[in-house]
């Protein structure tokens, strides 16, 4: 097993990988003292300094379940757990990112993350793939040279996090910045704060924000706000493009039956199977299921209707 390192190399050292490429936080040079079979980044990418460099590079065809990249799970189930992305997880995220926040060609996506969160590929994807630029910015987004980009890179779509707003808010540090070229938020992460998002969107003519909860397994959102639909702040307004919910009573029985067959698992894709063939793997540790799906809603969530007595399943169609 390799891995490529994005955490501290004493932790990935400690799940004993054959080998360890690991990249420098700053600069060019790693600066810790590297096992005899590990590399760094650069020593990596010599390797491949004497062949030759076409001008024309053949796709390589692989299955849809492939592994593409590697993410870990956040500490709402426990301890951080692998999770697999395979060839359909872009586009799941592009396709959330063009139904549900309309990214098109010409706009400008900007939020503030990195490769070790989700948000990171994600945005990599919803935005190459709907034909939208990335804006990369190299600091940190708490300060007003944070919103100066946004305001100078143009950034017609701005992803945030509730406590980075918070913090915007308090501060004073975005006053007086031109925003106007924005025509949609995002927010994800956290619970969000009403007061904190009225302040936001007024930042640019009151634009709206769209709410996003779902999780590194998806490579997306199960439940969001909408373009085409009112949005409330703080508040999500419906699924995502490709799920569907089950509501089911104390015995798990559902209130309903699910609106097609394709909610249920005899005609489930290969990318929600594959989610369920390593679902105990995933929940090792967490609480119980209800109380899972408390906890997770309050991580991530903000406003959605439902009973106590009740828990949401969410089902990729």
């Amino acid at each position: 097993m390799m891995a490529i390192c994005v955490f501290p190399h004493s932790r990935v050292v400690e799940a004993a990988p054959h080998k360890v490429i690991l990249l420098p936080a700053i600069g060019k040079d790693v600066n810790v003292q590297l096992r005899e079979q590990d590399l760094s980044w650069k020593d990596f990418l010599s390797r491949a300094d004497h062949l030759p460099r076409p001008n024309y590079y053949s796709p390589v065809y692989q299955p849809i379940d492939a592994v593409t990249n590697i993410l870990f799970s956040s500490g709402t189930t426990g301890d951080p757990k692998a999770i697999p992305w395979t060839q359909v997880s872009p586009i799941r995220s592009a396709a959330d990112a063009w139904a549900q926040s309309n990214i098109q060609v010409g706009d400008v996506l900007c939020w503030p993350t990195n490769l070790g969160w989700m948000m990171g590929p994600f945005i990599i994807y919803a935005s190459f793939l709907t034909g939208a630029a990335l804006a990369l910015y190299h600091g940190s987004p708490l300060d007003r040279g944070f919103g100066k980009f946004v305001q100078d890179a143009g950034v017609t779509i701005l992803g945030t996090v509730p406590s980075l707003v918070k913090t915007w808010k308090n501060t004073g540090c975005m006053e007086g910045l031109d925003w106007t070229k924005i025509k949609s938020f995002a927010s994800t992460g956290e619970t969000s704060n009403v007061d904190d998002d009225l302040w936001l969107s007024s930042r640019a003519h009151y634009k709206p924000i769209i709410e996003c909860c779902g999780g590194t397994e998806l490579a997306s959102s199960y439940i969001q706000g909408s373009m085409f639909q009112p949005q409330a702040f703080g508040a999500f307004s419906s699924t995502a493009m490709t799920t569907g919910f089950v509501i089911l009573d104390e015995n798990g029985v559902p209130y309903v039956r699910p609106c097609t067959s394709s909610c249920l698992l005899g005609s489930t894709p290969p990318k929600l199977f594959h989610f369920l063939c390593w679902f105990d793997n995933y929940m090792e540790g967490c609480c119980t299921f209800s109380t899972f799906w408390t906890k997770w809603l309050h991580h991530h969530c903000t406003v959605i209707g439902y009973r106590s007595a009740l828990a949401l399943v969410f089902l990729q169609k």
